[in-house]
């Protein structure tokens, strides 16, 4: 038994080092059920079933919200989502804004409650 404690110690030390160097990229779980959600997505669809089939990514690795922004003209109010993965930036090299090194995959335009556009073609 005592052979055996400093080998689960090495096993804990070499996993967590997997882990730290995976820090802001999404498991393939989690890739799979974005993209998923991201095919269901619809024109016509009511804002609150975006907000149901995506949260906040709020934690590098995180899927879902990345941004919203909402701007108001004089007919109507437009609000816009970014939908994508959340990334470390300190694990990006040089230190950038996380706005500019966020995985964005789609942009979602919701007017009067219900989407309206959906641009999935995002680089």
């Amino acid at each position: 038994m005592r052979n055996l404690a400093p080998i689960l110690l090495l096993f804990a030390v070499a996993c967590s080092g997997i882990y730290a160097s995976n820090v802001g990229e999404p498991t393939s779980g989690e890739k799979l059920h974005f993209n998923r959600a991201l095919a269901r997505l619809d024109v016509g669809m009511p804002e609150d079933s975006l907000l149901a089939m995506f949260g906040e990514a709020n934690e590098p690795g995180d899927a879902g919200i990345l941004y919203k922004s909402r701007v108001r003209f004089e007919d109507f109010e437009r609000t816009t989502y970014s939908l994508g993965w959340k990334s470390e930036p300190k694990h990006q090299g040089d230190y950038k804004r996380p706005e500019d090194i966020d995985q964005v995959a789609a942009l979602v335009e919701v007017r009067e409650g219900k989407i309206h556009r959906i641009n999935r073609d995002v680089e």
